[in-house]
């Protein structure tokens, strides 16, 4: 979802808000500072959270989980096939208003989850790839999550060496000893950009402006278009092949959906010509088989929001656009054409999936909230194990649990799109 945090387009006037800005603003986090008198005169007493009321976010359950459907939503039968990748709790959902939207809660099995999230602070964001603070340090600060874990700074000598070589960028560079720390990159040159001591930036305050990184081609924001001749690295292929699973899932639920009556009508369009990665028809404007070559990491904080937009930079709107939650919980915003139409709020859950297609894929979408406190799933908690208690199973999670302290306070958002 190609928009930057905090950019807001212009809109009407504040006394006339859209829709859909309304809705932001019902959603968005507010503080308000707390004051008492002391000796007549009004003192700062700290700053506390306006209590938000949720009571209206569609809140859909997985699979065996008994809950009222709200008018308009349909959640569709499992008998049509889930892909293999899927955990049996996974539930589908088609909604009247937004044709095209499906909406896959526990999309994610618990150990794609945790392996999607370590990647994202340890690969994802590592040159080649682009990310929020290439715009300051061009040559990328490879080895970011490692320096982090062991309290290091950027070194200013270190980071221009890295720089005068960035003939060859995408090269990793290692931590001091040599050796990256247990889910770093691996690194082939011992040149470092980080160490214990200096007046540099800490890696943890940087790791902590980290709010976005491209997969693939990478996008630029100024000139609206992605740079297919910058360096780049391909979409991971697991990506790929998770989003092409989904898009040919919404293919098949929708498309039957719409069939029957029972809702998702006209959403087969944009994903017909993507099931199961080949093309079946050019329904939607979708000429040839969805192939995603290109996605976005996002990373949201406390007080983050990602304002209403469309993701119209692709070359064929006909394709669909195939979003996965990862850590925090977050409200999101799914409209119309334009802001005036109110959207519909709903909570997405660590291993959510979202997949916009046909109409859905123009329509106006955003993230108002995202709820850090709320406690993450057993999964990705510290302490969280899969399965048994084999010494295995404690090494995962030892190693996991970096990542985990991290994520209390974060959600990830990975939007995979075919920009072709």
């Amino acid at each position: 979802m190609y928009a930057e945090h905090e950019q807001e387009a212009p809109a009407r006037s504040e006394a006339a808000p859209t829709a859909f800005r309304a809705a932001e603003k019902l959603y968005q986090l507010r503080r308000e500072q707390i004051f008492r008198q002391r000796k007549g005169k009004r003192v700062s007493k700290g700053v506390t959270v306006r209590a938000t009321d949720l009571t209206s976010v569609l809140d859909l359950g997985l699979a065996g989980e008994e809950r009222p459907l709200p008018l308009g939503v349909a959640r569709l039968p499992a008998q049509l096939g889930v892909p293999s990748c899927m955990p049996p709790s996974a539930a589908a959902y088609a909604f009247d208003a937004h044709p095209g939207l499906l909406l896959v809660r526990g999309a994610l099995p618990p150990g794609l989850q945790r392996q999607l999230v370590m990647e994202a602070f340890t690969r994802f964001c590592e040159p080649p790839n682009h990310t929020t603070l290439t715009r300051t340090h061009p040559a990328g600060l490879p080895g970011i999550w490692a320096a982090t874990q062991q309290g290091l700074r950027l070194q200013p000598a270190g980071q221009a060496a890295c720089e005068a070589a960035s003939g060859a960028t995408g090269t990793d560079v290692s931590t001091p000893d040599g050796a990256p720390s247990d889910g770093s990159a691996s690194s082939g040159r011992t040149t470092s950009i980080w160490g214990a001591g200096g007046g540099g930036p800490t890696a943890d305050s940087l790791l902590r402006k980290l709010r976005w990184a491209t997969l693939g081609p990478p996008y630029d924001w100024t000139q609206r278009r992605y740079l297919r001749e910058a360096v780049h690295d391909p979409l991971p292929p697991q990506l790929r092949s998770l989003a092409t699973e989904l898009a040919g899932l919404a293919a098949s639920l929708l498309g039957a959906a719409a069939a029957a009556g029972s809702g998702g009508g006209g959403v087969a369009d944009g994903a017909a010509s993507c099931r199961n990665g080949a093309a079946e028809g050019s329904l939607g404007g979708a000429s040839q088989a969805f192939c995603p070559d290109a996605a976005l990491v996002n990373f949201y904080y406390e007080g983050d929001t990602l304002n209403g937009h469309v993701d119209d930079a692709e070359n064929s709107l006909g394709q669909p656009l195939v979003s996965l939650s990862l850590g925090c919980d977050a409200v999101f915003l799914i409209g119309g054409h334009t802001r005036d139409v109110p959207p519909t709020p709903l909570l997405l859950r660590s291993g959510d999936a979202v997949v916009l297609a046909g109409d859905a894929r123009r329509c106006y979408h955003g993230v108002p909230r995202v709820l850090t406190d709320r406690p993450l799933p057993a999964a990705l908690r510290a302490d969280g194990r899969e399965g048994g208690s084999s010494s295995s199973d404690a090494g995962n999670a030892a190693a996991f649990a970096p990542f985990a302290r991290h994520l209390q306070h974060c959600r990830i958002n990975i939007s995979v799109r075919d920009t072709r």
